[in-house]
């Protein structure tokens, strides 16, 4: 368990320093999120960070920071209507503290790391957390469900291959 943790922090690490290299987001993004935030109802302060890497849009909250985390190619690729529903989902994840929920599992997985299960309720948790932020931004954009969908899949699409987030991370 001691190794595994120590090669899960040292990896946190780099990615967080990527993060602080990182870009904030361009206005129309910025405004994006400050509207949306309003909306959804967040009060916790984030940034809005671009990077040049073929990651899932996420929420990365290493330390006292947390920070909206998009792939630069995949955001070329979206409308604004699309960025719009994309950002909505990374905002349920921060409004729902998934990112908090995290440490835990670091602990849990620490721990237990030789057990199957908790790997495996790892896995459950996380795809019902990408349930429920659907469900929220199908709630904020009723008549969008079709337009939501194909976000959903053209990110699928961006990323298929190349799944390397954190484990502090809340991903897409």
């Amino acid at each position: 368990g001691g190794v595994w943790l120590v090669i899960v922090i040292s990896r946190a690490m780099r990615f967080d320093r990527l993060v602080r290299q990182a870009p904030a987001a361009a206005t129309d993004i910025t405004r994006t999120v400050e509207h949306l935030v309003s909306r959804v109802g967040i009060k916790a302060r984030l940034s809005v960070r671009v990077i040049d890497a073929a990651i899932s849009p996420m929420v990365w909250a290493f330390g006292l920071q947390t920070v909206i985390v998009l792939p630069r190619r995949l955001m070329e690729q979206l409308s604004g209507e699309q960025r719009e529903m994309l950002l909505a989902h990374e905002l349920a994840h921060v409004r729902r503290g998934d990112h908090r929920l995290r440490w835990l599992e670091i602990v849990v997985l620490a721990i237990y790391w030789w057990y199957p299960v908790a790997w495996w309720t790892r896995k459950q948790l996380h795809r019902m957390q990408e349930e429920c932020c659907d469900a929220h931004v199908l709630e904020l954009f009723p008549k969008r469900a079709l337009a939501y969908s194909e976000v959903l899949l053209t990110t699928a699409e961006a990323v298929f291959q190349q799944r390397a987030a954190p484990l502090w991370a809340s991903e897409f």
